[in-house]
């Protein structure tokens, strides 16, 4: 099975503004560092697109594989 997400959805603004939310009480960010980790997030995204990040192979053969 191959779920395809893309690169916006896991590495723009929806999916850090969810770790912020997470993060709450324990991080203080001002909305200028935000903007900026949301572009190098983005900037990270296009340049390392087609980087494995996980390969796993279980004993039972099912395969496990995350790529930007």
């Amino acid at each position: 099975m191959t779920l395809r997400f893309p690169t916006s959805l896991l590495m723009g603004r929806f999916a850090f503004s969810i770790a912020m939310r997470r993060a709450e009480g324990y991080v203080e960010i001002s909305d200028d560092q935000k903007d900026k980790i949301i572009k190098l997030l983005k900037q990270t995204g296009k340049k390392y697109k087609g980087l494995k990040l996980v390969d796993v192979h279980s004993a039972k053969g099912e395969i496990v594989e995350i790529t930007l």
